[in-house]
This record gives structure tokens, C-alpha cells and sequence, in this order.
């Protein structure tokens, strides 16, 4: 007794799990591009705004509140350590983006 195998169908089965595979990884990549990306965008925009609500010297912490408080808002909740590093780096970022915007 022989078993023929119908090689098409094996070719376009290994094909089609190849392309779900590489599928899953650009979608994966591409989300996560957008994601810092805005990150970076609404942190720029919360850091202004909280400088012109919050408008002082030694209010670096109620700005800082306000800005997460608002990056949460967006979306950008920090439900692990590693979400809460980008958070505050962004922070930070905006931060001394708008410190050498004042200063020229």
C-alpha cells in the first residue's frame, strides 16, 4: 500500500501558515510604531499644557501628575514597568524639548 501525497496542497498549507506568521509580526510592529509615536505626540502636548496651567517655579510633580494624568487618559495607561519607563521617558523628553524651545 503507497500514500501519494498531493504536494500542492502541502506547498499552499506551509505557504499560508508563512504568511499568518509574518502577518502577525508586521501588524505587531507596525502597532507598535503608531503607539510610540503618539506616545511621543501627547506628551509633548500634555508637558505644554501643563506648563501654562501650572505656571511656577518647584511645581515639577503637579505638572508631572497632570502630564500621566493625562497620557492615561489617552490610552496610555502604565499597567507594567516597561510601559511606565517609555511613559516617563517621553515625560522627560517633552520635557527638555521645551526647555530648549524657551531658552532659544
Amino acid at each position: 500500500m503507497s500514500i501519494i501525497i498531493n504536494w500542492s496542497s502541502v506547498i499552499q498549507y506551509v505557504f499560508g501558515i508563512f504568511i499568518v506568521v509574518i502577518t502577525t509580526f508586521i501588524s505587531l510592529y507596525i502597532k507598535n510604531k503608531i503607539n510610540r509615536e503618539n506616545l511621543e505626540f501627547w506628551a509633548n502636548k500634555a508637558v505644554v499644557a501643563a506648563e501654562q496651567i501650572h505656571n511656577g517655579d518647584g511645581l515639577g510633580g503637579i505638572k508631572k501628575d497632570f502630564v500621566k494624568a493625562f497620557l492615561a487618559d489617552m490610552g496610555f495607561v502604565m499597567k507594567t514597568a516597561s510601559l511606565s519607563d517609555k511613559v516617563n521617558i517621553a515625560i522627560e523628553s517633552a520635557v527638555m524639548g521645551l526647555k530648549i524651545l524657551k531658552n532659544k
